[in-house]
């Protein structure tokens, strides 16, 4: 460490206080040169001083200019401040020699500038490689076959090399190194060979399922078998939905409640559902007639909700809509939740399958089956 005295005086020199504790001594001095210091001064972090800095700069205009910038200054949580340091003639500000720049080849003069590898050789590495032979080679290319990303590097360092392009025919034999080599390596010496296999033909006989077959003859199955020959019997694939959809098909509905199509493509998939939190300890209850939503955007408004659940109504019918009602809570601790009436149990369970997850207004809704009404002498009501 060198010692540079620098003369300072009290108008160019500021008193900064309150510094983040969570910055290191070289970042406090960062900040003060980032304003325009000269010179920094970061006292311990412990004493009457602590969290405090002199900061110096070139004149008075230059210190009263970061002075209104650093003022009531916020900085991660703490606010800066700032006033003119009184009493600071004079200070020794202790600087860090110039770094010594090893004694290493330069970028220009690298390993080997002429074929592109200009990095910087470690002087303290010694090589000493036997020279290539069969055995070397074949555990070379065993190696490249066994991890990908080592093929992958050395088809890059081909290429920075400008060596020839190895993806197509063998090369001609390279001039002899040493009497290690024997002869060139052919693909058959590393790789291994497919065998070749005779081709077969395979010969597919699909009955259909009209075929009428003779009363008290062999079947269609073993008729086949004593040719040689096989039946394959083809079914479609049932879908996981089918029962679902089968029940569910897309009728004429109202065009002003949801479709379809909008619903499926609003609505979360199943893993999405148990990745999300608000899902967590999901549990969707007995079926009843009335439903239970919550989760709800504070934007939705009644409407929006009708226009989701009418589709689970018959609109002909005056019954139907004369059951149909949606609560909204907007205010109160209930605010984000909801109760949706449906003419049944069937009605409500449908409605609870296909929107619970439906996202309204970038939050999915959370759909559960509501307890129902207890009356006294009676039973269970919607």
């Amino acid at each position: 460490m060198e010692k540079t005295e620098e003369t300072t005086n009290a108008s160019r020199t500021l008193l900064v206080r309150h510094l983040p504790t969570d910055l290191s001594k070289d970042e406090k001095e960062d900040l003060l040169k980032y304003f325009g210091a000269e010179s920094v001064r970061v006292f311990p972090t412990r004493g009457r001083m602590k969290h405090a800095a002199f900061a110096t700069f070139k004149n008075e205009k230059f210190a009263a200019k970061a002075l209104t910038r650093l003022h009531q200054l916020e900085v991660l949580g703490h606010t800066l401040v700032a006033e003119f340091a009184k009493g600071q003639d004079r200070f020794t500000v202790l600087k860090d020699p110039p770094p010594k720049q090893p004694n290493i080849p330069l970028i220009d003069t690298g390993i080997a500038s002429s074929l592109g590898l200009k990095f910087q050789a470690n002087p303290t590495l010694k090589y000493l490689y036997p020279p290539p032979s069969n055995s070397i080679l074949t555990n070379i290319a065993h190696a490249i076959i066994s991890v990908p990303k080592f093929y992958v590097q050395v088809l890059h360092l081909m290429n920075k090399m400008n060596l020839p392009c190895p993806f197509g025919p063998v090369t001609a034999r390279p001039p002899t190194v040493s009497k290690v080599y024997i002869h060139v390596l052919q693909p058959s010496d590393v790789f291994e060979q497919p065998q070749p296999g005779s081709s077969k033909k395979i010969e597919f006989n699909i009955v259909a399922s009209e075929t009428k077959l003779e009363t008290g003859g062999p079947s269609a199955e073993s008729q086949l078998k004593q040719q040689g020959k096989h039946l394959i019997n083809i079914q479609p694939m049932p879908s996981e939905n089918q029962d679902e959809d089968s029940d569910e098909e897309e009728e004429d509905v109202p065009k002003d409640v949801i479709s379809r199509r909008e619903l499926d493509k609003g609505r979360l998939s199943k893993d999405e559902i148990k990745r999300m939190s608000v899902f967590k300890n999901y549990n969707a209850g007995e079926p009843t007639c009335r439903l239970y939503v919550k989760n709800i955007a504070k934007q939705v408004e009644e409407k929006d909700l009708k226009y989701i659940y009418g589709r689970y109504i018959d609109p002909s019918s005056d019954a139907e809509r004369n059951m149909f009602d949606i609560v909204l809570m907007k205010e109160g601790r209930m605010k984000g939740q909801a109760f949706v009436g449906l003419p049944s149990e069937t009605s409500a369970q449908r409605a609870l399958r296909d929107t619970n997850g439906y996202v309204l207004y970038d939050k999915p809704l959370v759909v559960v089956s509501f307890p129902p009404k207890i009356k006294r002498g009676h039973g269970a009501v919607c």
